[in-house]
């Protein structure tokens, strides 16, 4: 190695080192970070958004769990990005009003419960912590509640969504971890934004109230373990990648929200399609005279409209360049 490689490679290590020292104090940077009001909404509103960004506070975490489940490319932008990053304040609306409940639900609780606790743990030489909205501590072990304030839309295919089943089974492994008492339940305590309740009359399977209770399939502890120190690993190497400007590693199509590909068979002189198809086996075979078949990528739906890092990403501008 070269006297100037070997000066350059020092000094990224160095670089490193001490961004892995603040990478806590970032984690309250990205809380204030450059806000917009496009809509023109009432400057009380702002504030209040404003606020409640300015005063979330994760403890000086390298990391937290929401974070760790979340995309590491994502994240690692964010992390590189603080100074840039740009959102409006119609954007943080639900999560204004997703703070509100737990504020109120925090005020209902009893002995019998503890709310809003962040738990801490080092793993790697990383802070990792996780706030738990509500706990129940038995003699005989725990449940925890996260709530959500969300769409029906997340209720509909009868399961839990993923990231409720992995944030919940990252936070009974962090309770257990550093309680020593072993989990008996995990639930997500669903507020329904947009519950429509003339469908509800007419549909059993349509969430019957504006707040559900849906219970979490909950892990080994073997396995929620496994899971975290995974998750962090992941994050550490996009953070390294990102010091040493190295390629990030690529969302994945569940970290995109990226809908499945669809092959439209179409009619010659019709618009819309005939039918839609899972495949092109499957379009295929029912092509008939006059017909033929288009085939429609599915859309990156976190990537196109909810990303606040999409200017930097490299991985979404080559995807734009090549459909």
């Amino acid at each position: 190695m070269g006297e100037r490689q070997q000066h350059l490679s020092t000094r990224s290590i160095q670089t490193y080192q001490r961004n892995e020292q603040r990478q806590g104090a970032l984690e309250q940077a990205l809380t204030i970070m450059q806000l917009t009001n496009n809509s023109n909404l009432p400057t009380p509103v702002v504030a209040a958004v404003r606020r409640s960004m300015r005063e979330y506070d994760a403890g000086g975490s390298n990391r937290t769990i929401t974070q760790i489940i979340d995309s590491p490319r994502k994240v690692a932008l964010e992390r590189g990005r603080e100074d840039e990053v740009v959102v409006d304040v119609v954007d943080q609306i639900a999560p204004l009003i997703g703070t509100a409940l737990h504020k109120l639900a925090q005020l209902g609780a009893d002995s019998a419960h503890i709310a809003e606790e962040r738990i801490f743990i080092n793993i790697d030489g990383w802070k990792i912590s996780g706030q738990i909205d509500l706990q129940r501590i038995d003699e005989d072990g725990f449940m925890a509640y996260d709530y959500k304030y969300t769409g029906t839309g997340s209720l509909t295919n009868g399961e839990p969504k993923s990231e409720w089943v992995n944030q919940a089974n990252a936070y009974a492994y962090l309770i257990e971890k550093t309680k020593g008492i072993p989990c008996k339940g995990l639930f997500v305590v669903a507020f329904l934004r947009d519950r429509n309740r003339a469908r509800a009359e007419n549909d059993p399977n349509y969430p019957q109230a504006d707040a559900v209770l849906i219970p979490i399939p909950t892990w080994s502890f073997e396995d929620q373990e496994n899971y975290v120190l995974e998750r962090v690993r992941l994050h550490k190497e996009a953070f390294r990648r990102l010091t040493f400007g190295e390629e990030l590693p690529l969302c994945t199509d569940e970290e995109r929200w990226k809908r499945q590909d669809k092959w439209a068979l179409m009619k010659e002189g019709r618009k819309s399609a005939v039918k839609l198809y899972s495949s092109s086996e499957e379009a295929n075979e029912a092509l008939k005279e006059k017909h033929y078949v288009e085939h429609r990528p599915g859309e990156a739906i976190r990537c196109n409209n909810y990303c606040p890092v999409q200017d930097w990403c490299d991985q979404f501008k080559r995807e734009v360049e090549e459909a």
